[in-house]
């Protein structure tokens, strides 16, 4: 026979709710905010020159030519 006074555990559940509040808490600051703007607009900007440059250092890897040649070639390619 079942325990009637026994509790189920419910604090995987609660957990869940917190993150997704989290969660939903910045996408709106990040989205619907000035700030959050600025900040989605750098983080644009950021990771656009990062995978230039990691494109420029996968092509001077691969050709054997310098970074400084590859570079402006993979920025006319990519915009």
């Amino acid at each position: 026979m079942k325990n009637p006074f026994e509790q189920k555990d419910s604090s995987a559940l609660i957990d869940a709710i917190v993150a997704g509040a989290a969660l939903a808490g910045g996408l709106v600051w990040l989205f619907l905010t000035e700030s959050g703007g600025q900040a989605l607009e750098s983080w644009k900007t950021a990771l656009k020159e990062n995978g230039k440059d990691f494109a420029a250092e996968l092509a001077s890897d691969k050709t054997g030519v310098s970074k400084d040649i590859t570079k402006p070639a993979v920025e006319t390619v990519v915009e």
